[in-house]
């Protein structure tokens, strides 16, 4: 929470340099930038909730040739029968 609210405070700041003018935004704006970079790249669950289920599905796909070829696994076959995998 207090990330969010420092990021909000340096936001609110920068915006605020517009009507107030400042001679040296930049002390405003490399701060604000570098906690905006450091709360995206340390967060937990790098690639949203659903990543593992999409890593999953993803990990399951046959490659083209043996999809051609006719080949499936099971669980993702589109000819429409029920298989267990």
């Amino acid at each position: 929470m207090v990330p969010y609210l420092l990021l909000f405070i340096l936001a609110f700041a920068c915006a605020a340099t517009d009507v107030y003018p400042m001679k040296n935004k930049w002390v405003l704006v490399v701060p604000f930038i570098a906690v905006m970079f450091v709360l995206v790249a340390f967060r937990d669950g790098l690639g949203g909730t659903d990543y593992t289920m999409y890593k999953y599905f993803y990990s399951k796909i046959v490659s083209l040739p043996d999809f051609i070829a006719g080949h499936s696994n099971g669980l993702f076959d589109p000819s429409g029968k029920i298989t267990n995998a």
